[in-house]
């Protein structure tokens, strides 16, 4: 399912500055209700709540990968959220074992 989800092209990954806003891109599933008052300035002046954001289905697919032994299919994810907070891609061929240890 996380595959579809990431692959269906509605949703993007985007800074964690705008991650939190209304309407945001990245969140496949939140809160009907917009933050306002002191519950916005409890969470950190976001506007929304979200339940489910692009970047949780990535971890759910990265963890999946793994538990199936598609390392590849794992890097690859592993990679795109890497790049997005401008850290060095993973070593191609990389083991369970190093992935774990490292992430």
């Amino acid at each position: 399912m996380t595959t579809e989800i990431i692959a269906a092209g509605y949703y993007s990954l985007l800074p964690d500055q705008n991650v939190f806003r209304a309407n945001s891109a990245e969140i496949i599933w939140a809160s009907p209700v917009v933050l306002g008052g002191a519950i916005k300035e409890y969470f950190y002046q976001r506007d929304q709540l979200p339940f489910l954001r692009l970047r949780e289905a990535y971890f759910m697919n990265i963890e999946a990968n793994v538990a199936i032994g598609n390392m590849e299919a794992a890097t690859n994810a592993c990679n795109v959220l890497l790049s997005l907070k401008g850290m060095p891609p993973l070593t191609p061929g990389i083991s369970t074992a190093a992935l774990m240890t490292q992430y």
